[in-house]
């Protein structure tokens, strides 16, 4: 958690609100250098719930935070909750349902909603079945289902993690897709669990909001670096994966390909930079990149697509909107 105080109690609240005794799950909560009140909230939480464990590390960001609370973490499956977002209540016996049948499973997938923050807060929940499916490999996961960046989509045992040295990479925006991509593309029994467990909360002052020139400069440099990541990561499991995981894989490269150019646009960075980065791309034969409207259907994506694609029109849209917006 960080400068959580507005949300931290119902984000502990949720949690807490499960069908299990209080020794038979740990909450680890990272303080990430926070500097309002959420860690003597959280502290407060903690006097009156044993199972609940706090660290604190100065300010590192999401990775690093993640990264701690796996090495802290004495379970045998792993599950990530920001301190912004919700669990619905008793989730996870619905999840301990698959691996006290399947005690093998390394990955078990679930159901996610989302909403905005000013929404109402009672939430209409989609309907869900309860059934489970797997087991699958990570290929046959990714090739039937794709698959979400966010970690929280997933619990995964603790030891695979390890075993296969899983963890965040540091220092970046865009973690959570690498993450992802490598946890699922190792995988060899994931189970799917058709159950609503996970709420995400849009904020308007999120990582995936912001707008400052910082805060865009250092999503521009940590797009560029996962992109890279990406293709390398793809081009180490090619010869494993079918036709429907590649193309699904290669669709995600894409669209971080697709949404690095828009936010080299909404940078406003010179023209200068825009063609080095538009060169940069070319050299590594990403650029023009492949449709994504399979995973981004719309014509509003399609239009976008077609701008981003042709370099004089890409190039005039970024002149456009540094001079006239």
């Amino acid at each position: 958690m960080y400068n959580a105080e507005k949300y931290i109690e119902g984000c502990l609240d949720s949690i807490l609100s499960q069908d299990f005794g209080p020794f038979e799950y740990e909450i680890v909560v990272i303080n990430d250098g926070s500097k309002d009140n959420c860690l003597a909230l959280a502290q407060q939480y903690a006097k009156k719930n044993k199972n609940i464990h706090i660290y604190s590390q100065n300010n590192k960001g999401q990775a690093a935070a993640r990264n701690y609370g796996i090495r802290k973490s004495s379970g045998n499956y792993v599950c990530f909750v920001d301190a912004d977002d919700h669990w619905f209540p008793n989730s996870i016996s619905k999840l301990t349902s698959c691996y006290s049948k399947w005690s093998e499973a390394e990955i078990i997938t679930f159901n996610m909603l989302g909403k905005d923050e000013n929404e109402n807060n009672n939430l209409v929940k989609e309907v869900s079945t309860g059934l489970i499916l797997g087991p699958m490999t990570g290929i046959q996961y990714i090739a039937k289902y794709n698959y979400n960046n966010g970690p929280w989509w997933y619990m995964v045992r603790r030891e695979y993690l390890v075993a296969n040295n899983i963890y965040f990479i540091e220092g970046y925006y865009c973690e959570d897709g690498m993450f992802t991509m490598k946890l699922l593309l190792c995988g060899t029994k994931i189970y799917h669990v058709d159950a609503n467990v996970y709420c995400y909360i849009l904020h308007p002052g999120s990582t995936v909001t912001r707008r400052d020139t910082e805060h865009m400069n250092k999503m521009l440099f940590s797009s560029e670096f996962a992109i890279n990541y990406l293709t390398q990561l793809i081009e180490n499991h090619a010869s494993q994966m079918t036709t429907e995981c590649f193309e699904n894989c290669i669709i995600r490269r894409n669209s971080y390909v697709y949404f690095y150019l828009i936010r080299i646009l909404r940078s406003k960075v010179a023209h200068e930079e825009v063609l080095r980065r538009v060169k940069a791309l070319k050299d590594s034969n990403l650029y023009p990149f492949s449709d994504i409207s399979k995973h981004y259907p719309g014509i509003k994506n399609s239009i976008i697509y077609q701008i981003l694609i042709h370099p004089y029109m890409y190039y005039l849209a970024c002149y456009l909107y540094k001079h006239i917006r």
